[in-house]
């Protein structure tokens, strides 16, 4: 990610028993490289498989609602702000 390769990010992190599906980061980073390559709906639907493996999880929240937002579907940011009200300060700067 650091160097911006997005063309290799994707291909190298699918969940093919590669990498660590078993991390939060993981799925995040997963997404931001699809959403680089190939579709923003690429990148929800892998976030949408890692919400449910981690619930929890702020950023997937954030990120999930992020994504609705760039394809024109308004989605109250609360789940993640429920999960860490830090959060509303990331949105802030983005």
């Amino acid at each position: 990610m650091a160097a911006k390769k997005w063309g290799h990010g994707g291909s190298g992190c699918q969940p093919s028993g590669k990498g660590d599906p078993e991390t939060a980061g993981w799925w995040i980073s997963l997404a931001y490289a699809l959403r680089r390559t190939e579709s923003v709906e690429k990148a929800e639907a892998i976030l949408l498989r890692a919400q449910a493996i981690h619930p929890k999880v702020p950023m997937i929240a954030f990120n999930l609602t992020c994504y609705a937002s760039v394809m024109g579907r308004e989605k109250a940011p609360a789940h993640a702000i429920d999960l860490d009200k830090d959060i509303s300060a990331i949105g802030d700067r983005r």
